[in-house]
């Protein structure tokens, strides 16, 4: 019994003189990066006006779901309460994706953007049911007057795996010019980011801001046109291409 018990207390002194001392450095460093996480945060894109400086387009707050796969001990049956609790589809898809595309790990995918206000609510009570779930407010583009001088505007949409390889600067769930001025303007208009440090527990809830590098929103620009014309424009317009178009196919 003797030697049993120094044979004992010798596996588990090597152990943890392996642990401790021969690793202790690449312990901590994984300890931290399970307790403290690196997290961007995207910068609001410009605003854009009229010749008299009116708002055109403007950038508003939405509340988005985000997603940590390493924090969830059974991701699929996470993402199965997510989807009912959200109503987001393809989840499981978006995941995959943002793997590809080399995504780092512990970085969060959004998996579901522009909650209403029951989805969050609905986020928030089971938030205990979710683990590495969270919910962030990221900045969304608003187009104030809707379809108004959209050919001129344009639009913004969600990166591709495409425009992930040709900007490095870009991240999943970014959102990038698509369209019109957005994408001519892209440069101007996309803010830099900044980010934060924080603290979470063990299922990846945030408990505290530890630092913070703020973001730098994007540059703003004035258009040539002007408001009350384009508007009276548009409304002389309205169904003049349709009857064009029937008078050309006579």
């Amino acid at each position: 019994m003797t030697a049993l018990m120094i044979g004992v207390f010798g596996l588990v002194s090597v152990r943890l003189y392996y642990l401790q001392v021969l690793h202790h450095h690449d312990n901590v460093e994984l300890a931290d990066r399970n307790r403290i996480r690196i997290r961007r945060v995207p910068a609001p894109r410009g605003l854009v006006f009229d010749r008299n400086h009116r708002p055109l387009v403007d950038t508003r707050p939405s509340f988005d779901a985000m997603i940590v796969p390493e924090d969830s001990n059974d991701l699929s049956e996470t993402i199965e309460k997510l989807e009912r609790y959200t109503g987001g589809e393809n989840i499981a898809g978006k995941i995959s994706d943002a793997e590809e595309t080399g995504r780092p790990p512990y970085e969060p995918v959004m998996v579901v953007e522009r909650l209403g206000w029951q989805q969050v609510v609905a986020l928030e009570a089971h938030q205990l049911e979710l683990p590495g779930v969270s919910l962030e407010i990221t900045p969304a583009r608003h187009y104030l007057y809707g379809q108004l001088a959209a050919h001129l505007l344009g639009y913004v949409g969600e990166v591709t795996k495409n425009d992930l390889i040709k900007n490095a600067d870009y991240h999943n769930g970014d959102e990038i010019g698509k369209f019109g001025l957005e994408r001519v303007s892209e440069g101007f208009l996309r803010g830099q980011a900044g980010g934060q440090e924080i603290e979470v527990d063990a299922v990846g809830r945030r408990l505290r801001v530890l630092k913070e590098i703020p973001d730098q929103p994007g540059q703003n620009i004035v258009m040539t046109i002007d408001l009350n014309l384009q508007q009276a424009a548009e409304e002389a317009m309205t169904g003049k291409k349709r009857r064009f178009r029937r008078a050309r196919s006579k």
